[in-house]
């Protein structure tokens, strides 16, 4: 797993940056369960590295982990959509140096944020 120093990556290393690759172009079904046995087989790894691939993932906000039930893939939410369209909106703009389209898209996203920890801080007290 990451580590402060450069050194060649181990196999469980190469298994985490291969595991998260997957996991950003959703090669998982959102919202499916993460067969661990399965998992092993496709990284060409023991059955051990996985747990920890697994809890280093979910602790990094890749997955999400159901007592008893096991590892999960974040399901899709329409939500999630519109800020990633939004944020490419402004990545596009800036490609293009069209600093006006750039802000324009960055206020919006910056609204959205400051609306959702205003919610957030409601919910903490």
């Amino acid at each position: 797993m990451p580590s402060g120093h450069k050194e060649p990556a181990s196999n469980v290393e190469k298994a985490y940056e291969m595991l998260k690759e997957l996991l950003i172009v959703y090669r998982f079904k959102p919202g499916g369960r993460i067969n661990e046995g399965e998992l092993a087989r496709q990284l060409s790894v023991c059955s051990t590295p996985p747990r920890g691939i697994l809890n280093w993932l979910t602790s990094q906000g890749f997955l999400r982990f159901i007592s008893g039930r096991g590892f999960f893939c974040w399901e899709l939410q329409s939500r999630k959509i519109s800020e990633f369209y939004q944020l490419r909106t402004v990545l596009n703009a800036i490609r293009r140096k069209d600093a006006d389209a750039a802000a324009a898209a960055m206020e919006t996203i910056f609204h959205v944020a400051w609306m959702k920890s205003q919610a957030v801080s409601r919910k903490a007290f």
